[in-house]
């Protein structure tokens, strides 16, 4: 059964996760390109001094891309099956609804995680090619919480959309947003490092909120 739900999310998502990737793996040139045209136009040194005289951080674009990444991912995963009614027929199968869903959730989980890991580790050894450890490490010390809430936001979306009731689904929204601002709330570049043992209960405690609205849809709360 693990296999079928997993393949059933892999044609359901294929594309997309070709899409996610290749946004990721683009990001990688992009950054390497900007920084070798800094190098060619202020030279290396002058440009070392502003990276820790301005705690510059050149991969900063890339804060918000997780969080889109998990979103959408989501919203993807969940919303044909509300449209087409086929989540209800995915729970009465003679599998545990539970188990079902987890597996469901750890496919998302598993290739987010997957994308931003293996992207994340190239970008991070290219990068050491052109500038210190240190610098490379500082920028994703502070890159880390971005990455976080891009699979915080992945378990919030689906908890969101599997909610039957619209009043609920709005209170969750908001909630959702609240927590998921929690992770842009720094500053500097280590200025949210000490927070990280927070961002992951945050993501323990998103994954447990979907199973409570399964059990919402399946005994078709409406109010």
């Amino acid at each position: 059964m693990t296999r079928a739900i997993f393949y059933k999310e892999w044609i359901k998502l294929r594309w997309l996760l070709l899409a996610i990737s290749l946004v990721f793996a683009g990001s990688i040139p992009y950054f390497i390109l900007n920084l070798t045209n800094k190098f060619r136009f202020a030279g290396k040194p002058h440009f070392w001094s502003v990276i820790v005289g301005k705690d510059l951080n050149l991969i900063s674009e890339l804060t918000y891309i997780p969080l889109l990444a998990g979103l959408i991912f989501g919203l993807s995963q969940i919303v044909p099956e509300m449209q087409k009614k086929s989540l209800k027929l995915t729970l009465h199968l003679p599998h545990p609804e539970k188990l079902t869903i987890l597996k469901m959730l750890l496919f998302g989980s598993g290739t987010l995680v997957s994308i931003f890991g293996i992207t994340g580790l190239v970008l991070y050894f290219t990068l050491s090619i052109y500038l210190p450890l240190q610098i490379i490490g500082a920028w994703f010390t502070a890159a880390l919480p971005w990455y976080l809430a891009g699979l915080a936001a992945y378990f919030l979306a689906v908890w969101v959309c599997i909610e039957p009731v619209w009043k609920q689904k709005a209170i969750n929204t908001l909630l959702a947003i609240a927590l998921i601002m929690l992770f842009f709330k720094g500053a500097s570049t280590y200025s949210l490092q000490y927070a990280t043992p927070l961002y992951i209960g945050i993501i323990l405690l998103s994954m447990c909120f979907p199973f409570y609205s399964v059990f919402r849809f399946k005994e078709g709360v409406q109010q």
